[in-house]
């Protein structure tokens, strides 16, 4: 599972492709590798925002991640919004290269503003996900306050982990949270 960690998985696809005779990743899309495509923006980007004039779409202004960036579309970062937010390392905002043009200092002030409260809004989210993220010790805990439930989670798990815990019991001896739930049960059961 490390060599496809960001930090190596460039590096790891570039070898592949040798060994698997595929065409070499890019240099230029190392970013993309580089990325966590999954991460705590998952549940909220990307987004579109769409800016009207009479009541007709005039332009929209796209919120991706930046390792899922565009290239077909302009990055308005650092040319339309001058703002300094720790967000702006994973996030970017894009826009198409026509639409561009479109933007008057109005639209422009209009789309700083916007960038602004969404990253703001966007990093108390996060906060407030890591903040209260079920962790395995408190599936743990609540397992252990939950007898009737951990038992049948123990019998589903010890069906399910038979091959496993018969061939390879070195990779279930590995799994510490297993291994407290296992030690859990036999406290429950009084074994």
């Amino acid at each position: 599972m490390k060599e496809i960690m960001p930090d190596k998985a460039f590096d790891t696809m570039s070898e592949l492709s040798k060994i698997l005779n595929f065409n070499s990743p890019k240099l230029k899309d190392k970013d993309f590798f580089q990325g966590i495509k999954n991460g705590d923006y998952r549940f909220h980007i990307p987004v579109s925002l769409c800016f009207y004039k009479n009541e007709e779409v005039f332009f929209k202004v796209f919120v991706h991640l930046k390792s899922n960036e565009d290239k077909n579309l302009i990055n308005i970062n650092n040319k339309l919004i001058i703002c300094d937010h720790k967000l702006l390392k994973d996030v970017v905002f894009l826009i198409n290269k026509n639409d561009f043009y479109k933007v008057d200092e109005y639209y422009k002030y209009t789309i700083a503003q916007y960038q602004l409260r969404f990253l703001n809004v966007l990093e108390e989210r996060i906060n407030y996900i890591h903040k209260n993220k079920i962790t395995a010790e408190g599936i743990l805990s609540y397992l252990s306050k939950n007898s009737e439930l951990s038992c049948m989670l123990k019998h589903i798990l010890d069906e399910e982990l038979s091959h496993v815990k018969s061939y390879r019991p070195d990779i279930v001896a590995s799994w510490k949270y297993y291994q407290e739930f296992e030690k859990m049960c036999r406290e429950l059961d009084g074994n």
